[in-house]
């Protein structure tokens, strides 16, 4: 079980971090448009995409904070005290917390994927604004060009989080390989 675990949740860092630098590289090319070419960004689709996803985004995050913590530690005591009573020698294996620093690598991959949407959707946000008062009035920016420093902002922000993710996942990796038995005992608890 925790071999599919961590496999599933390397997998999904190394696609967001796959996607996101294939977005990077996009962005520069946009980045450095100086005419929209008759190819204009429409900035009211942009604010409906930006409020959208900020709505789906708020709904995930607090599904997450009302479903996804609560039933996961209950769930560890209870199997933690079953253990316990079946075997108490088991008090010589390292907490969770001190071999994954407290984060459940599946739960840390999705919310990750929520934080960087919703990164994503507050630039969208911003970069709308910039479009409809900016662009749109035939200002300084067109809108290429807006949406792709929109997309090296957040694409920026994405890589520094799912690297950070990837160090945890990498660490569980090695603390699964080197001690199987340690990191078994402890799924289990």
């Amino acid at each position: 079980k925790r071999r599919i675990e961590l496999t599933m949740s390397g997998i999904s860092h190394m696609l967001l971090l796959g996607f996101t630098i294939s977005f990077i590289l996009e962005g520069i090319d946009d980045a450095q448009v100086q005419d929209d070419d008759g190819q204009a960004v429409n900035g009211y689709i942009v604010l409906a995409f930006a409020i959208g996803g900020l709505l789906f985004d708020s709904i995930s995050l607090l599904s997450y904070k009302y479903f996804g913590h609560e039933e996961s530690s209950d769930n560890m005591e209870l199997a933690k005290k079953e253990l316990m009573d079946d075997h108490p020698a088991i008090e010589d294996i390292p907490k969770q917390d001190d071999l994954t620093c407290g984060i459940n690598t599946n739960m840390c991959a999705a919310l990750l994927h929520v934080l960087s949407d919703l990164l994503r959707s507050t630039t969208t946000l911003i970069e709308a604004i910039i479009i409809i008062t900016i662009s749109d009035r035939g200002g300084d920016i067109c809108s290429t060009q807006a949406d792709g420093i929109a997309t090296l902002a957040v694409c920026s922000i994405i890589v520094i989080g799912a690297s950070g993710a990837l160090l945890t996942w990498m660490r569980e990796v090695y603390i699964y390989i080197t001690m199987p038995e340690t990191s078994d005992n402890m799924q289990k608890a």
